[in-house]
């Protein structure tokens, strides 16, 4: 079966390989809290993340060395699509992280419970101060080293194109000494751009960058540090340049 006739298969995969993994996260949920527990979790994530990227027919490439050490992390991604979170629970390779998402991811009702149940944590990006509490109660994650994931835009991109990336991020990342880690996608939203239900087979690529330690900056340094993310992801190679300039 061709790759780019695959797309049909996204929504029959996502739904049983989801009902699985909510069946799994039900079972682990008295675990999570430990660091056994929160690690099989995350492992957990990566054969969901595959089938989901299967599902649609992608042809996923990943540039770029996780840390093997230094954690946790505050991973920071742009976000274009719905196909984000999958694409990188398969990049990140099982790494033991968790997502920040908006309230209607949760809604979905499966995929919602599972996010639950795997303690995925909820942030309203409409509300500034439920935003900020979210971001200050985030210290029990980092303590049992469990790294945590944030699209810093806020919202999927509607064209596709990188936008302002939030400073909260990265404040939380500074009150907590956590390194931030930069992860570029770049295709996603030509496979499903938002108001689209049919995945478009496709290519998709992803960038894993250098970690950036926060140590020794203040929480005013945010902003700065949000600036300097958000300008690696929006203009850093694309990995198919590189080779065509090699």
């Amino acid at each position: 079966m061709k790759r780019r006739a695959m797309g049909w298969l996204f929504w029959p995969v996502g739904l049983i390989s989801t009902v699985l993994v909510y069946l799994i996260f039900l079972v682990a949920r008295p675990f999570r809290g430990t660091g056994v527990g929160s690690r099989f979790i995350g492992r957990a994530s990566l054969p969901w993340g595959r089938a989901l990227v299967f599902g649609a027919g992608i042809k996923l490439d990943v540039v770029g060395e996780l840390p093997k050490s230094g954690g946790p992390f505050m991973i920071v991604g742009n976000h274009s699509s719905r196909l984000d979170i999958p694409v990188m629970c398969v990049a990140l390779r099982g790494m033991d992280f968790r997502f920040l998402a908006l309230p209607k991811v949760f809604r979905t009702r499966i995929l919602g419970g599972a996010m639950r149940l795997s303690g995925h944590i909820e942030i309203d990006a409409d509300a500034k101060v439920a935003s900020g509490r979210t971001f200050n109660s985030l210290g029990p994650n980092f303590a049992r080293g469990q790294s945590i994931a944030s699209f810093a835009e806020g919202e999927r991109s509607l064209d596709g194109e990188i936008h302002e990336f939030q400073k909260t991020t990265f404040s939380a990342a500074i009150k907590y000494g956590v390194t931030v880690l930069p992860v570029r996608l770049w295709g996603v939203f030509e496979v499903l751009p938002k108001g689209s239900k049919q995945p478009k087979s496709g290519r998709v690529l992803v960038r894993i960058g250098e970690p950036i330690p926060t140590e020794g900056l203040a929480r005013t340094d945010a902003g700065k540090l949000a600036r300097q993310v958000e300008e690696w992801i929006a203009t850093t190679t694309h990995p198919s340049l590189e080779s065509e300039k090699g």
